[in-house]
C-alpha cells in the first residue's frame, strides 16, 4: 500500500501517472460495474475512472477509492434506473 500511496502523491502532477493509477484500479472498477445492467456498464466504467481521478486529486486515497467506486457506481446506476 505504501507504494501506491507514493505513486498517487506523484500522480497529482503527472497525467501519465494518473493513467497508471487508473489502470491499477481498473479491475475493481470492472468488477463493481459488472454488478449492474449491461446497458449502463460503459457509463459506469467511465464514472469509476473519474472517481479514481478525483481521489488522486483529493488524496483521501487508501480505502477511499474502493468505497467511492462502489458508492459512485451504485448512485449512477440507481439514477439511470429511474
Amino acid at each position: 500500500m505504501e507504494g501506491v500511496n507514493s505513486l498517487v502523491l506523484k500522480a497529482k502532477n503527472s497525467t501519465a501517472l494518473k493513467e497508471l493509477v487508473c489502470r491499477l484500479y481498473e479491475p475493481l472498477i470492472l468488477k463493481e460495474a459488472s454488478k449492474y445492467p449491461a446497458n449502463i456498464r460503459e457509463d459506469l466504467i467511465q464514472e469509476g475512472r473519474l472517481i479514481v481521478l478525483k481521489a488522486i486529486d483529493g488524496f483521501d486515497f487508501s480505502g477511499y477509492v474502493k468505497t467511492s467506486v462502489r458508492r459512485g457506481l451504485k448512485r449512477y446506476a440507481d439514477g439511470q434506473a429511474k
